[in-house]
C-alpha cells in the first residue's frame, strides 16, 4: 500500500508514514465499536481487519529489517488469520438455532469460529512458545550455574531498572528456578493443545499452559521492552481455554463446497503445514530459508533439535524422483513469503552475546591534539530504560 501510494524518497514520504497507521486504527476501531454500539450499519468486518493488515503489512515490507523481529512478524500472521473470524455484537440472547459465545461482557459473537481457523490460531500459540524454547534450550544453556536468564536481563536493548536490580542483586538459584520455570512454560506446556477440551486432565492442562503463557510474558513485560510481542502472546494465550467451537446444526454450513468455508479451510491448511515447515527455521533465517531449497539452514543446523527437523524436511534429496516436488513446492513458498503469512520463531540462542554475557554500549571519546584520548562519561545511566543513550 505504501507503495501503492507513491511512497518514495520525496516530501509524500512522512505524509503516508503518517496516515497509514491512522487508516489501520480507524478501521480496527470500527470492528469494535460497530459491534459495541450496534449502530446497524453493514460494515463486512472481514474487509475491515483485511484493511488493517494490508496497512501494517505495507508498513513491515518498506521499514525491512527494523521490522523483521518475532513480535512484528507474529502481528502478520495474527491479522491474517482473524479475518477468518466472526464480527462481533452487541450481547444479547442467542438467536433462534445460534449459540452466542461472550468474549468480553458486552460483546459477544452469534456465529461460532471455524473449527480450522480455531486451532490455526492455537497451533500458532504452540509455534511461537516451542520456537521460543528450541532455540534457547536446545545447545549448552544450563553451563554456568544457569545463568541464562541473568544474561538475558543485563544484554537485552532496553532493561527496566528490575532487570538492572535482578541483574546484579538476585541470587545464583532464583536465576536457576527462573530458568527451570521457563523451560516447562516454552518446551512443555505447549503441547496442552492437543488435549482435549473435555474431561479433567485436558482443560487443566490448556490452562495450566495459558497461566504460564501470561506470566511469562509479564515478566518479560516488567523486566523489558518488546512492543506488542507480550500484550499480543497473552491474547493468544486465552484461545487455549476457549471453548470449541459448536458443530453447526445446518449441514450446508459444513460443506467444503461453500467459497467462503473452502477458504477458511485453506488458510489452516496453508497456516499448520506451512508453519511446520518454517518451524524449524529462527526469527533471523525465517525470510531467507525459501530461497535456499539444497541445504539446511545454517543458523539452525548445529542445534540438534533443528537438525533432526530439517533432516526430516530435506529428505527428498536422497530420492531424485522427488525433485520436480521441491523445486514446485519451494517455488510456491517464495511466491506466498512477501504476504508474510507464516514464519519462523525463536531469537537468543546460546552462542549469541547474550548467552556469553557480552553487551556491547556506545563510548564517546574526546581529544585535543588527536593522539590522547579521553573518554566522555554519560550522565544517566547508559543501560537502564528509559534513559538509555541514543
Amino acid at each position: 500500500m505504501y507503495r501503492w501510494l507513491g511512497g518514495g524518497h520525496d516530501a509524500r514520504t512522512d505524509t503516508l508514514l503518517r496516515y497509514i497507521p491512522r487508516l489501520g486504527a480507524f478501521c480496527a476501531l470500527a470492528v469494535v465499536t460497530t459491534g459495541l454500539l450496534d449502530v446497524g450499519i453493514a460494515l463486512p468486518t472481514p474487509l475491515l481487519l483485511a484493511v488493517c493488515w494490508l496497512c501494517w503489512l505495507s508498513l513491515t515490507a518498506v521499514c525491512g529489517e527494523f521490522t523483521a523481529y518475532p513480535w512484528d512478524r507474529l502481528m502478520c500472521e495474527v491479522g491474517a488469520l482473524v479475518l477468518f473470524l466472526p464480527g462481533l455484537h452487541a450481547s444479547a440472547p442467542a438467536p433462534a438455532g445460534g449459540r452466542a459465545t461472550t468474549w468480553v461482557g458486552w460483546l459477544a459473537v452469534h456465529t461460532p469460529p471455524h473449527a480450522g481457523v480455531w486451532f490455526a490460531l492455537q497451533f500458532l500459540v504452540f509455534r511461537v512458545m516451542l520456537g521460543m524454547g528450541k532455540i534457547k534450550f536446545d545447545g549448552v544453556w544450563w553451563n554456568e550455574g544457569c545463568q541464562y536468564i541473568r544474561r538475558f536481563l543485563w544484554w537485552q536493548p532496553l532493561p527496566s531498572r528490575l532487570a538492572y536490580a535482578m541483574t546484579v542483586r538476585a541470587p545464583d538459584w532464583l536465576m536457576a528456578t527462573l530458568l527451570v520455570g521457563m523451560f516447562v512454560a516454552e518446551m512443555v506446556l505447549p503441547f496442552a493443545i492437543f488435549f482435549p477440551c473435555s474431561g479433567f486432565l485436558g482443560p487443566c492442562a490448556r490452562l495450566s499452559f495459558a497461566v504460564a503463557t501470561v506470566l511469562l510474558q509479564v515478566g518479560i513485560n516488567l523486566s523489558g521492552n518488546y512492543g506488542i510481542f507480550n500484550v499480543l502472546t497473552s491474547a493468544l494465550a486465552a484461545i487455549v481455554v476457549s471453548a470449541p467451537p459448536a458443530a453447526s446444526p445446518n449441514p450446508s454450513d459444513l460443506d467444503f463446497a461453500t467459497g467462503w468455508n473452502a477458504l477458511q479451510w485453506l488458510a489452516t491448511l496453508y497456516s499448520v503445514l506451512v508453519g511446520c515447515m518454517y518451524f524449524p527455521s529462527c526469527s533471523w533465517c525465517t525470510s531467507m530459508w525459501p530461497y535456499n531449497d539444497s541445504m539446511p539452514s545454517p543458523c539452525t543446523i548445529q542445534r540438534p533439535l533443528a537438525s533432526t527437523w530439517w533432516s526430516f524436511l530435506f529428505i527428498w534429496h536422497r530420492f531424485p524422483c522427488l525433485r520436480p516436488v521441491r523445486r514446485r513446492l519451494f517455488r510456491f513458498l517464495r511466491v506466498m513469503a512477501p504476504l508474510r503469512l507464516v514464519h519462523g520463531y525463536g531469537v537468543f540462542t546460546v552462542n549469541h552475546p547474550i548467552g556469553k554475557g557480552k553487551r556491547s554500549g556506545l563510548a564517546i571519546a574526546g581529544s585535543h591534539d588527536g593522539e590522547t584520548w579521553c573518554e566522555y562519561e554519560f550522565r544517566c545511566d547508559a543501560i537502564v530504560h528509559p534513559r538509555v543513550g541514543r
